[in-house]
């Protein structure tokens, strides 16, 4: 069992309160780590505060294998708690979480050679990554920040077998972790186990990507996704939802 905490804000960082912290550390007693990022606009006239904390129980592996996982190439971020028992019809033998993560960064270096910022090589992207993380077999929750495209995904398995909430902020900060502080309890929502989702932080357009319970979900059977808008005092902000077939 590990622990996930996962925070967005335009304001200045966020840090899990000493009663989730000490919580967190209880999940994942071997290990405990923090990451704090700014992603900048270009114009440098927007700031988005990025603050990962993961805490580890080894189970797997010969040794002690720290959260989050970092690329120090890209500058990606992954949060991993679970179990994962099978990759792409391979038996994991070793650390699943650097399993995961390295076939994670293959699929987004994958068309790295290809100078375009066009939709079709975002999509080709997103979706080599989502077929990662649909290719796992076990019970898992995670949270991936893909830098180069500023991208967050974020999953649990199908069964619901990890636990991951998510809250927003009225100041338009976003969180998400592994376990709720009981003060908190009504401000939490369960991330659904029905798919993968995607958002975008779009930073060089001053926008924090957050999530609202005045969500509206439209499929497009074309790309067997979901979108689901969620409505901002500054625009409409949408997020993908990939469907997860079995994850078992």
């Amino acid at each position: 069992m590990c622990g996930i905490f996962f925070a967005l804000s335009q304001r200045s960082y966020i840090a899990p309160s000493p009663e989730e912290l000490l919580q967190l550390k209880r999940r994942g007693p071997d290990s405990h780590n923090i990451i704090r990022r700014k992603l900048q606009s270009e114009s440098g006239t927007t700031t988005i505060y990025l603050t990962i904390c993961a805490s580890v129980l080894s189970l797997r592996g010969h040794g002690i294998t720290e959260q989050p996982l970092e690329d120090p190439a890209s500058g990606s971020v992954f949060a991993w708690n679970g179990e994962g028992w099978n990759l792409n019809g391979h038996t994991i033998e070793d650390n699943d979480a650097e399993k995961i993560f390295k076939s994670l960064m293959i699929a987004t270096r994958r068309h790295a050679s290809i100078k375009s910022e066009s939709c079709e090589v975002d999509e080709l992207r997103c979706n080599r990554i989502v077929d990662v993380i649909r290719s796992i077999r076990g019970p898992y929750a995670f949270v991936f920040f893909d830098a180069a495209r500023q991208n967050v995904y974020f999953a649990r398995d199908c069964l619901g077998r990890r636990s991951l909430l998510w809250m927003a902020g009225r100041d338009g900060s976003l969180v998400f972790s592994s376990l709720s502080h009981n003060s908190q309890v009504s401000t939490w929502n369960d991330v659904d186990a029905d798919g993968i989702y995607m958002f975008a932080i779009r930073a060089q357009h001053g926008l924090l990507a957050g999530l609202s319970d005045r969500r509206s979900h439209y499929r497009d059977e074309s790309r067997d996704t979901e979108q689901a808008t969620w409505p901002d005092d500054e625009s409409m902000i949408v997020s993908t939802r990939f469907p997860v077939r079995s994850t078992l």
